[in-house]
C-alpha cells in the first residue's frame, strides 16, 4: 500500500508535469485573448511606385467570411456557392485563395450577384482607407482585396489580389490589430499605345491514382474586366493549354474554369500564364459546385490544448495513485 510520503511525491511529480505542458504550449492566441467583436475595424491600402504614389487607382473589398471572438471563420452567403476548400494558415495559402477567387468574383460582380463591401480610389498620397467617409462600417472577417488596372508615370499597374483578415493577429506583439495597413503589390510594365498583351491558360492535373475521373475536356473562360471575352475547350488534343494573342492591354484579364467533377481548383498567375491546377480527392470541389464551403483558419486559439493536456495528465496520475493504493 502506498504511504503518505510516496503519495505526496507522486502528486508533486504530476503537478510539475502539468506545469511543464502548460508552459511549452504556443501562447500566441492565448496572450492575444478573444477578439472584441464590438471594436470597429478598418483597412488602409498603401499603393506606392518607384516614381511616387499611385493615385486614383480603384479598389474593391469583398467580405468572404465573418469571424467570431475565437477567430473562427464562417463563409458568407454570397460566397457559399464557391465551395472554397483550401486549408492552411500561411501566406502561400492566402495568395492562392485570392488568385483563384479574383476571376470568379469579378464575373459575379459584373452579373450583379456579388456586391463589394467597399469601393474607392487612392488619394494623392496613394492611400485608400476602408470604410471611407459615408460608407457603412466593416464587418469583422476575411476580405478579398481586388485592384483595377491603372496607368500612371508612363507605366501600367495591376494589383495582385490578396486576402486580409480584420482584425489581424500580430504574432510578434500577440495582440489583435483592429486598424490594419497593407502595402499593395503591383505587376507593372511600360504603358504603350496601342498596348497589346498575350495571355495563356495552362491546365495541370494533380490526381495521381484518380486519372480515370478526369473529364475529356474542360471549359475555360477569358475575362476582360469581369466580362466574358472568349470561351475555349482544353483537352488532350491541344495539350490542355491555349494562348490568346493581341489582347487589349488596358483590360484586367482573368481566367476561370467551369466543369463538374470532384476536383478542387486553384488558379495562379505566372507572368502571362494562368495555371489552372485541379486536385482530385475527398475535399476536391470546384467553385460553383455542390458541397460545403470551407476556408483556411487563422488565429486559432491554443488555450484549450494545455488545459486538455493537463486534464489528461491529472487523470493518469489519479489512475496511478489508485493502482498503487490497492493491497
Amino acid at each position: 500500500m502506498i504511504n503518505s510520503k510516496s503519495r505526496m511525491n507522486m502528486i508533486i511529480m504530476i503537478l510539475i508535469m502539468i506545469l511543464s505542458v502548460i508552459m511549452v504550449q504556443p501562447g500566441t492566441a492565448e496572450a492575444a485573448g478573444y477578439i472584441d467583436t464590438d471594436t470597429p475595424v478598418s483597412l488602409t491600402l498603401s499603393c506606392q511606385a518607384d516614381m511616387g504614389p499611385i493615385t486614383g487607382q480603384s479598389y474593391d473589398l469583398y467580405l468572404v467570411a465573418t469571424t467570431d471572438k475565437y477567430g473562427e471563420l464562417t463563409v458568407t452567403d454570397e460566397f457559399k456557392s464557391f465551395n472554397i476548400d483550401i486549408f492552411g494558415e500561411n501566406d502561400e495559402a492566402w495568395r492562392t485563395l485570392a488568385s483563384t477567387l479574383e476571376g470568379y468574383v469579378l464575373l459575379e460582380t459584373e452579373k450583379g450577384n456579388i456586391k463589394p463591401a467597399g469601393s474607392g480610389s487612392t488619394d494623392s498620397s496613394g492611400r485608400l482607407t476602408f470604410p471611407a467617409a459615408g460608407q457603412e462600417t466593416l464587418s469583422q472577417g476575411l476580405y478579398l482585396v481586388v485592384g483595377h488596372y491603372h496607368e500612371q508615370y508612363g507605366y501600367y499597374y495591376d494589383t495582385t489580389p490578396f486576402m486580409v483578415k480584420l482584425p489581424t493577429l500580430d504574432s510578434e506583439k500577440n495582440v489583435w490589430e483592429y486598424i490594419v495597413t497593407s502595402n499593395t503589390k503591383q505587376e507593372t510594365g511600360i504603358a504603350a499605345s496601342p498596348n497589346y498583351v498575350s495571355r495563356k491558360a495552362i491546365k495541370v492535373w494533380n490526381d495521381k491514382g484518380y486519372e480515370k475521373s478526369r473529364p475529356k475536356e474542360v471549359t475555360v473562360k477569358l475575362l476582360c474586366d469581369g466580362i466574358v471575352y472568349d470561351t475555349v475547350k482544353l483537352n488532350a488534343a491541344n495539350n490542355w493549354n491555349h494562348t490568346w494573342e493581341k489582347l487589349d492591354g488596358d483590360c484586367k484579364w482573368n481566367v476561370i474554369e467551369e466543369f463538374d467533377g470532384d476536383y478542387k481548383v486553384e488558379i495562379t498567375k505566372e507572368g502571362i500564364s494562368f495555371v489552372i491546377k485541379n486536385t482530385c480527392g475527398d475535399n476536391g470541389n470546384l467553385p460553383g459546385g455542390k458541397g460545403n464551403s470551407k476556408l483556411p483558419q487563422t488565429g486559432v486559439l491554443w488555450w484549450p490544448v494545455p488545459v486538455m493536456s493537463a486534464a489528461g495528465l491529472t487523470l493518469i496520475g489519479i489512475g496511478l495513485l489508485r493502482r498503487k493504493s490497492r493491497p
